[in-house]
């Protein structure tokens, strides 16, 4: 599977009921940046 398929597949995946689950990663990433600062 090329590189330009899995992006698409987890675009559709963050769409659908991944989509608060990619916030709360977000929410993970910026806490973690706001502390290593």
């Amino acid at each position: 599977m090329n590189p330009e398929q899995e992006i698409l597949d987890g675009l559709k995946l963050a769409a659908g009921s991944g989509a608060v689950i990619g916030l709360i990663a977000l929410g993970v990433i910026l806490a973690s940046m706001v502390g290593a600062s």
